[in-house]
């Protein structure tokens, strides 16, 4: 076919097969496939590559190299997508890898990859607009998320976007957790985002950003907290009935992360080497299990969730200590932990001898120290430790 554009505007259910040249032009795709013929392929020709290039051209607005708007049931395969530029100097190159087909050498934005790696997903479709995105025999495409970006946007708008040009079918939307990694707005000193509102997050709290029910967390010293960031915004009643209208799941997603200011939270606090609390709570202490399994049940008895997501980012004490971690400055060697009385416990129950381990990781603070200070070993680092 001398134009791309030619089949994005005849074909029907099948695979049309597109010769091996250098498409110079911007598609636009206006056919759908269906549930009962099938997607419609565009494929490059067995044994050859189709190249679709826009170096002669300046996508403007939402215009892509390869635009998909309010069609399904369309598959992209074995398409090399390149040179896509913009003509805005502060979009980023990025040189995304999607599945069956490649780009290279582009500028675009955020919204602009997620267009184009659904483009040429090999195992996408992409749903009409306010159509359910979801049957049994999809694959999972999931987002993170949180509240914030329902109360800067609204629910239905950032639905359709996400629906629209990432072909998403299943949110994880963070509805616990004191970190402002996962659910708060940016913090100053880096770039606001190019939508939603143009504030930095200077107040940020945190919780449970659905509604607690008390009845959950009897067996526990650690009181369950609505987020008070937006109001009394039950952000699970906000979104679960518009994404059941479009066929998309929600999971819950909870994150090990807490305010070291919450009433009784020192109770449940880890020990360090020398018996101090930190901010990280005890995974062994009965408090913390007791409010997660609270938590877990409330949501799955409270809510018409489809799933619970579980987030912890930790590392061991050994990489804590020795400072192979992603915190900076590294931890301080005598801060690692847990040496509290629950894991004393769940040490000797599992045949530990938890003295012998602390005495271990009090070596091993001098170790770092030295090493710390330049006290290089003679027959140095490696072998002496």
């Amino acid at each position: 076919m001398a134009h791309l554009q030619y089949a994005a505007d005849t074909a029907r259910p099948g695979t049309a097969d597109v010769r091996c040249g250098i498409y110079e032009e911007l598609v636009s795709i206006n056919v759908s496939g269906n549930a009962s013929d099938g997607a419609i392929t565009f494929k490059s020709y067995p044994g050859e590559t189709a190249v679709l290039d826009a170096t002669h051209f300046t996508p403007s607005g939402r215009q892509g190299v390869l635009t998909i708007h309010n069609q399904s049931y369309i598959r992209i395969e074995d398409v090399e997508i390149r040179n896509f530029h913009t003509a805005e100097h502060r979009l980023a190159p990025l040189l995304p890898e999607a599945i069956g087909g490649f780009m290279h050498n582009s500028d675009v934005t955020c919204r602009a990859f997620m267009k184009l790696t659904a483009a040429t997903g090999a195992s996408l479709t992409m749903p009409s607009l306010g159509q359910a995105a979801v049957s049994p025999s999809d694959k999972m495409i999931g987002i993170q998320i949180g509240a914030i970006s329902f109360v800067d946007e609204g629910t239905e708008k950032v639905l359709d976007i996400l629906q629209e040009r990432g072909g998403v079918n299943t949110l994880f939307l963070a509805v616990f957790t004191y970190g402002r990694g996962i659910a708060g707005r940016q913090i100053p000193g880096y770039p606001l985002p190019d939508h939603g509102r143009q504030v930095y997050d200077l107040n940020y709290h945190g919780g449970n950003f659905a509604t607690p029910h008390p009845q959950y967390y009897k067996n526990t010293v650690i009181q369950p907290q609505h987020a008070p960031d937006h109001g009394n915004l039950d952000i699970l009643e906000e979104v679960l009935p518009a994404a059941k209208k479009r066929g998309m799941k929600v999971i819950c997603w909870m994150e090990d992360v807490f305010r070291k200011n919450l009433p009784n939270i020192e109770q449940v606090q880890e020990r360090d080497l020398h018996g101090r609390n930190q901010e990280t709570l005890c995974v062994n202490n009965l408090n913390y299990r007791n409010f997660f399994s609270g938590l877990v049940e409330d949501f799955a008895r409270s809510y018409d969730v489809d799933g619970i997501m579980w987030g912890s980012e930790r590392q061991g004490a050994l990489c804590d200590s020795l400072g192979a971690t992603h915190d900076t400055p590294p931890i301080d060697p005598g801060e690692v932990t847990c040496f509290c009385q629950f894991c004393y416990k769940t040490a000797r129950e599992r045949g530990i001898n938890p003295d012998r381990a602390r005495q271990g990781f009090l070596e091993l603070e001098k170790f770092v120290r030295a090493s710390r200070n330049g006290k290089r070993p003679s027959d140095g680092y490696f072998v002496q430790f």
